[in-house]
């Protein structure tokens, strides 16, 4: 991706004890970037642009190319090279429901993600109550913040069941519930 424009002052480096003259390049990257870069580099191909497709090569080495491939109710579109993750590769996806989204590769393969968000289990508010009294049988009263902690999924299930309330409030409610079932055993 490198074009050399001409030569510029050399750099002075060490090798081993003592220090060497490298002669150096202006090159221009097919990008527009120019960047200086010496000639061993540009000989054994250490540097081959201005460093504006890292991403790309890194995705490419890392996944093969899911494009077009499904996965559940996903589609790939294309390879996402704005995100970047620890040398993830991200896939944009077309969910079977319209929408679109970003997607690590590994949670595609392992089946982790299969929708957009659509697929989503849909909990009845007794099935809610359920979890969360199985929870507190287990852990005792807890606080909001151990509550927030441990039910991170039974917490916002719990918000969308009951949205206009605060988790205290909804705490409170299990707890009753929880009472009411308790009377009703004995």
């Amino acid at each position: 991706m490198l074009k050399v424009i001409k030569e510029i002052e050399g750099i002075r480096v060490k090798s081993g004890k003592k220090e060497v003259n490298k002669r150096r390049w202006l090159c221009q990257c097919d990008c527009g970037n120019q960047l200086p870069v010496i000639t061993d580099s540009l000989r054994n191909g250490n540097t081959k642009s201005c460093g504006c497709n890292k991403n790309e090569w890194i995705s490419e080495k890392n996944s093969p190319d899911l494009t077009g491939k499904r996965f559940s109710k996903l589609k790939v579109l294309r390879r996402n090279l704005e995100k970047t993750n620890n040398n993830h590769t991200f896939w944009e996806c077309q969910c079977d429901c319209g929408n679109t989204t970003v997607v690590d590769s590994s949670n595609l393969i392992s089946g982790n993600t299969k929708s957009c968000g659509c697929l989503s289990p849909i909990i009845s508010k007794e099935q809610c109550i359920n979890e969360m009294i199985s929870i507190y049988e287990k852990h005792g009263k807890v606080t909001t913040k151990e509550l927030n902690q441990l039910l991170t999924f039974s917490y916002n299930t719990m918000k969308k069941k009951f949205p206009k309330m605060k988790i205290n409030a909804i705490w409170d409610e299990i707890i009753k519930e929880y009472e009411r079932r308790k009377n009703i055993e004995q």
